[in-house]
């Protein structure tokens, strides 16, 4: 890969500018503002329906909640749903834990969540303080009021509640335990996400030639082969591993696309042969006629004066 945007670790939040460029989209999604406290040792947060593909790139559990107004921490975890969650904390909805981030520092946090279209993710989580164990747990879950869409990677996406009947702030849970709450009042998790706009490739055989196919970025784009050749399509020569970058309008740059050409024939004599001299005879090293054979020295005479030393090769 040419590039590593993010690592799935926790870290403070980088500035937005600095993980702004024209190779990826990349949106801040700020939750409603907040409108109830919902202080228990349980979390809170919001799912949804992927209507097209994107990675979560930082997450930060919404302020807003009055008694925890001075907690300093945060948990929370992006999950994928193996099918949409069931309504009730008595349901058991199996789940892959995307991204962890416990009981760390109430900041923009990093993380590299990838969300497939169709797919059911999850992003629950909340303040709390610093040393749970001191408070039994508790977490400042903040709610918005009412219903609520919203605008993802240019989908308008029905986000539904989340919840866990734990605190988040002692662990991960066990597989399953988190549930649908509702399509209501759903807990405030702000979230960023990012798209690739980077253009994808593929190289086709045509004939004798490779074609590049190229999807997505901005034209018009730049070819730069393996051979040095810098044109959509190419003629090889021999045969061998031809390798293909693109670059799009943006300067963004493909994966490196490869393809094994092995349609190249190695029977030098089945080559056509001028239009502008004949062959009159085939001498082998001791300087004596002799027909067309592999793996030998030979001396191919033209009518044109001219002599070709050849070994073809089987």
């Amino acid at each position: 890969m040419k590039k590593i945007l993010l690592a799935l670790v926790c870290i403070p939040f980088m500035s937005f500018s600095q993980i702004v460029t024209p190779c990826l989209s990349t949106d801040t999604v700020l939750c409603e503002p907040h409108a109830y406290d919902y202080t228990y040792p349980r979390v809170r947060g919001l799912w949804f329906q992927a209507k097209s593909s994107f990675n979560i790139v930082g997450v930060k559990a919404a302020d807003g909640n009055h008694q925890g107004v001075n907690a300093t921490h945060q948990s929370i975890e992006v999950i994928k749903f193996d099918t949409m969650p069931q309504t009730g904390s008595s349901t058991f909805n199996p789940h892959t834990v995307l991204f962890s981030s416990i009981n760390v520092p109430h900041v923009w946090t990093l993380c590299n969540a990838q969300v497939d279209s169709g797919g059911y993710y999850g992003i629950i989580g909340a303040k709390n303080d610093s040393a749970p164990a001191t408070t039994g747990g508790m977490m400042y879950n903040s709610y918005i009021s009412g219903t609520l869409k919203l605008l993802l990677n240019g989908d308008s996406t029905v986000i539904h509640r989340a919840g866990i009947q734990l605190s988040l702030a002692f662990g991960s849970p066990q597989n399953g335990y988190y549930f649908d709450d509702g399509l209501h009042t759903l807990g405030r998790v702000h979230f960023m996400i990012s798209a690739d706009n980077t253009p994808q490739l593929q190289i086709n055989q045509i004939g004798q030639n490779l074609d590049a196919s190229v999807f997505g970025g901005l034209s018009p784009y730049t070819f730069y082969w393996s051979t040095g050749e810098t044109t959509q399509t190419i003629t090889p020569q021999t045969n061998g591993n031809y390798w293909l970058l693109v670059t799009d309008a943006n300067g963004c740059v493909s994966d490196t696309s490869y393809f094994n050409v092995t349609f190249i024939s190695t029977n030098l004599y089945a080559y056509p042969k001028s239009i502008d001299k004949k062959l009159n005879r085939i001498l082998n090293v001791l300087g004596k006629p002799t027909k067309p054979k592999n793996n030998t020295t030979l001396f191919y005479i033209y009518d044109d004066g001219t002599v070709e030393k050849r070994i073809v090769i089987e």
